[in-house]
C-alpha cells in the first residue's frame, strides 16, 4: 500500500489536472463571450455641429445630348406656309405657343385614330420634326387635296364669271353700234376706248399679245349670240 505522503502528492497532482481543465473552458468561453459582444456592438456615430458636418461632392448633370430642338423657331412659319402658332394659357396658367394646321382646321380633318391636336387641341411639343411628321402625315395630305380642290373650283367660277362679264360688255359696245348705224369694223376701235376709260372687263379680251378678241371674229360670233337672242324672244 502506497504511504500516506504518496497519496497526498497523487491528489495534489490530480486536482492540479482539475484546475488546468477547468482555466482552459473558462478562458475558451470567456473568449466567446468577448467576440459575441464585439461583434453585436454597434457604434453610431454622433453628429459634432453643422461646421463638422461633410459635405458630399454634387455631380453635374449631364448635358442634354438631345438631336432636337425645343422652342418656337420663326423660321418654321416661312418652311411650313401652312403652320399657325398662337399663344395659349397652360395647365399652370402661362401663355405658351401651341401649333395648329391652318389647313386641317379648314377643312376641319381629323386624323384617323379621332385625333383632334393640330385642329382643335393645337400641338405643345415645339420641335420641327413634329411638324415634319404631321407635313407628311394622310390627315395632312387629305387636307391638302381639298385645299387644291376647293382652289381649282373657285378658279374656275372666277374665271368663268370674268369671261361672262367681258362678253356682256362686248355685247354692249356691239349693240351701241348698231343702235347708232355704226360700221361694225370700228367694234375694235371702241373696246379700246372703253379700256382706256376704265373698263376693266373689257380688258380680258385682250388676253395676250399675239391673241385679240376683237377682230371680225369676235364680231360675228357676238352678232349670232345676239340674233339667237333675238330670235328666242320674239318666239316666246
Amino acid at each position: 500500500m502506497p504511504s500516506q505522503k504518496r497519496r497526498l502528492a497523487q491528489q495534489q497532482n490530480v486536482n492540479q489536472k482539475v484546475a488546468k481543465q477547468n482555466c482552459s473552458i473558462t478562458s475558451f468561453f470567456n473568449k466567446d463571450s468577448t467576440r459575441t459582444d464585439e461583434t453585436t456592438v454597434v457604434e453610431t456615430p454622433t453628429p459634432t455641429s453643422n461646421q463638422d458636418e461633410v459635405t458630399q461632392p454634387i455631380t453635374p448633370s449631364k448635358p442634354n445630348n438631345s438631336k432636337h430642338k425645343t422652342g418656337f423657331d420663326q423660321a418654321w412659319l416661312t418652311a411650313f406656309t401652312w403652320l399657325l402658332v398662337v399663344k395659349e394659357p397652360n395647365s399652370s396658367g402661362d401663355m405658351t405657343d401651341v401649333m395648329y394646321c391652318k389647313l386641317c382646321k379648314k377643312h376641319r380633318t381629323y386624323g384617323y385614330n379621332g385625333s383632334k391636336t393640330w385642329v382643335d387641341n393645337g400641338y405643345r411639343c415645339l420641335r420641327r420634326d413634329k411638324i415634319k411628321e404631321h407635313q407628311d402625315s394622310d390627315q395632312h395630305k387629305d387636307s391638302l387635296k381639298q385645299e387644291v380642290n376647293h382652289t381649282v373650283s373657285d378658279m374656275t367660277a372666277k374665271i368663268s364669271t370674268t369671261a361672262q362679264k367681258s362678253i356682256r360688255d362686248a355685247l354692249k359696245v356691239l349693240y351701241f353700234l348698231i343702235s347708232h348705224n355704226l360700221p361694225l369694223d370700228m367694234f375694235s376701235s371702241f373696246i379700246d376706248l372703253c379700256i382706256e376709260l376704265g373698263a376693266t372687263n373689257l380688258g380680258n379680251l385682250r388676253l395676250a399679245k399675239c391673241a385679240s378678241y376683237t377682230s371680225w371674229d369676235i364680231v360675228q360670233e357676238l352678232l349670232d349670240i345676239l340674233s339667237k337672242e333675238v330670235t328666242s324672244t320674239v318666239i316666246i
